[in-house]
């Protein structure tokens, strides 16, 4: 995965009126960098580091839309004054637009009672588990929450998800490009690709070792 997404206005937006970033374009951190490989391996390392603790010791498996902001603020804290806050400027990649700022957190919301309905997952096959967190993937990527770091915060939520469900989910067998197919199809509403990488890549933990 890449170490740093780059992330460009939708119409309208510029460095002007981005609370994010400093005149030239990159984020403000706690370090006051002011250029992007840097910028790039503080974060990558740090993020490393509270990932694994996350890892070892995670927090208990409440699945809403705080949780999500904590995870987010935890991964990101040493680095970004803004960690676990929602974004209140509107972002595209490429030709991807994200969901505008003033939806996100009623989307993120509904979202998230959408899981909670099926207990969170549990009592799924996994087949049933790869459809609906395929489609929950895609949904949570196109609300895109975060000014940065949204990625990594919600591959780690699917994980706990699925280990809340008895499921291992394996991020590591995943490529960047079949990420970012099915993120693409997803965002326009096609779930095929996202729900075939959750499957391909996960398993129950009872087979786990066989």
């Amino acid at each position: 995965m890449s170490v740093l997404d780059d992330h460009y206005y939708a119409t309208g937006y510029s460095t002007d009126n981005d609370p994010y970033v400093y005149e030239n374009g990159v984020l403000i951190n706690l370090y006051g960098i002011q250029d992007t490989a840097s910028l790039n391996e503080i974060e990558s390392t740090y993020s490393a580091l509270n990932l694994r603790e996350l890892s070892l010791n995670p927090p208990e498996p409440r699945f809403t839309q705080q949780y999500h902001i904590a995870l987010h603020h935890l991964i990101f804290k040493e680095v970004y004054p803004w960690a676990g806050e929602l974004r209140v400027v509107d972002i595209c990649k490429a030709s991807t637009t994200f969901m505008e700022n003033e939806k996100i957190a009623d989307s993120l919301e509904q979202l998230f009672l959408r899981l909670n309905a099926v207990n969170d997952c549990k009592g799924m096959s996994h087949a049933e588990f790869s459809d609906f967190i395929g489609i929950f993937l895609s949904q949570l990527n196109f609300i895109h929450p975060f000014r940065e770091g949204n990625g990594r915060t919600q591959r780690f939520l699917i994980s706990e998800i699925a280990r809340n469900a008895d499921f291992y989910m394996d991020w590591n067998t995943v490529s960047p490009e079949t990420m970012n197919n099915a993120c693409i199809d997803g965002i326009a509403g096609q779930y095929r690709k996202a729900q075939r990488l959750i499957l391909l890549n996960s398993r129950p933990e009872s087979l786990l070792g066989n």
